[in-house]
């Protein structure tokens, strides 16, 4: 949920060569690591506003926390390590704000690296990159410049997305693709317990669109090196789920559980969380208590539909078969992740960044060789920058007084905590970047639909 040092901490055991045991307090996947105890300072500063809304962030730093006795606690301690060890590396600098943000910063790096490469691609293809606004809504950058591993796979799995259509449907030797592809599966099979299911399915989807299930056997002939690649960190991510994660979050270790439920309330229960789980996937910016204004969700929601449907009249008949069967996969996919929650923990835990790397395949898939007028781009980069504009208020308002009643502008007048840029200085930047990044994506002078 964006919490960045914990991650950072999970790494520096690693780094440490320490074994990480298993407890059953605080959370279910807790860890604690034999690290520096400076680095819990991370949990002290989310304990003053996380999980309350109406509480401005406060100004606590890491490295000012006075630890206690006792071992550090990662909420992460049992994820496959690898994917922590890019921003990880900047944990070795120690328990601070600087390590922190150095660790964001280069976390986010890692993604620019992805959709840069994915985006060359396309437009050496001369495909339209339209679609990537669709994708790219407030939750997916918010995870994208934090450490976490929903960020990174989010993005991974825009790169698979992107990359492999084209890799499937010729056998030009398209680098870009290439290293996207790559690069990208690793970061999906490894992010997260079951990234691997993530990986195969993406796979498996793009395989059908492109109309030949030859495709994928003769690919992975061609580069021999990518598919040992991806192959061996599936057989490491199923083996780090089976010997490791698994056991450790069997529910007859709690030392309580709440009572059953029949399985038809747990199924109507999951249909139910169907609105919410989007509503997340598409503005959620932190801890599931910033939730970015409705009509940012709902402006959003109809700018992917306009693109989706303008891809669809160009679309071929295998490719609308694969968009249909994505559609029902992430439905299966959300009450498969909630039974799962209820049968470890008595709850319905399926978030909406559990299911984007499934659902921004929708439009990449559907729109990837749509057509868009000049009027169209246009209006689908406002609406783009309108809607973040309204999402990064949303977010300044939260941390800075909370929300609390309709006063909208006191964020202005009297904001409790700001960031280093201020209010207004920061709104100010985030337009300059909108304005620019949806200018550079909907001028392009190059023909659409594929060469």
């Amino acid at each position: 949920d964006g919490r960045p040092v914990n991650g950072d901490a999970n790494v520096q055991g690693l780094v440490d060569d320490v074994q990480l045991t298993g407890r059953m307090e605080y959370s279910y996947w807790s860890s604690h690591v034999d690290i520096d105890k400076q680095f819990d300072g991370s949990h002290e500063v989310q304990r003053c506003f996380v999980a309350q809304a109406t509480v401005p962030a406060c100004d606590l730093r890491v490295e000012d926390w006075q630890p206690d006795g006792g071992q550090a606690l990662t909420t992460m301690g049992l994820y496959t390590p690898v994917v922590y060890l890019v921003p990880g590396v900047a944990t070795l600098l120690g328990a601070s704000n600087i390590s922190w943000f150095l660790a964001r910063i280069i976390s986010a790096l890692v993604a620019a690296i992805i959709l840069a490469l994915a985006v060359t691609s396309l437009r050496v293809r001369k495909l339209t990159i339209v679609p990537l606004l669709a994708v790219t809504v407030p939750a997916v950058v918010y995870l994208a410049s934090v450490v976490n591993t929903s960020g990174l796979e989010i993005i991974g799995a825009i790169g698979i997305w992107l990359s492999l259509p084209g890799l499937l449907s010729d056998a030009r030797r398209d680098m870009w693709a290439l290293w996207c592809f790559s690069l990208s599966g690793l970061i999906v099979i490894l992010a997260r317990p079951l990234g691997m299911v993530y990986f195969i399915t993406i796979v498996a989807v793009c395989t059908i669109a492109s109309g030949r299930i030859t495709a994928l056997l003769d690919f992975a002939r061609r580069h021999l090196w990518i598919s040992a690649a991806h192959l061996g960190a599936i057989a490491f991510a199923s083996f780090w789920y089976l010997a490791i994660y698994n056991p450790r979050v069997d529910p007859r270790m709690a030392e309580h559980l709440g009572p059953d439920v029949a399985l038809v309330e747990q199924l109507a229960h999951s249909f139910g969380d169907i609105t919410r789980v989007l509503q997340e996937a598409v503005g959620d910016l932190g801890s599931l208590e910033v939730p970015i204004p409705r009509l940012a969700t709902l402006a959003i929601l109809l700018l992917s539909s306009w693109i989706i449907t303008t891809g669809w009249r160009d679309a071929s008949r295998s490719v609308r078969l694969a968009t249909i069967a994505l559609i029902a996969l992430c439905v299966v996919a959300i009450i498969a992740i909630d039974l799962n929650y209820y049968r470890i923990l008595r709850g319905y835990g399926v978030q909406g960044r559990h299911l984007t790397p499934l659902l921004v395949g929708i439009p990449l898939l559907a729109a990837r060789r749509a057509r868009f007028t000049n009027g169209q781009r246009y209006t689908i980069g406002a609406i783009w920058v309108i809607a973040h504009l309204l999402a990064g208020y949303t977010a300044l308002r939260r941390y800075s007084v909370g929300l609390v009643g309709d006063e909208v502008l006191e964020v202005f007048y009297f904001p409790q905590w700001q960031p280093a840029l201020g209010i207004v200085g920061t709104l100010f930047a985030l337009t300059l970047l909108l304005l620019t990044t949806a200018t550079v994506t909907v001028r392009t002078t190059r023909a659409e639909g594929g060469d």
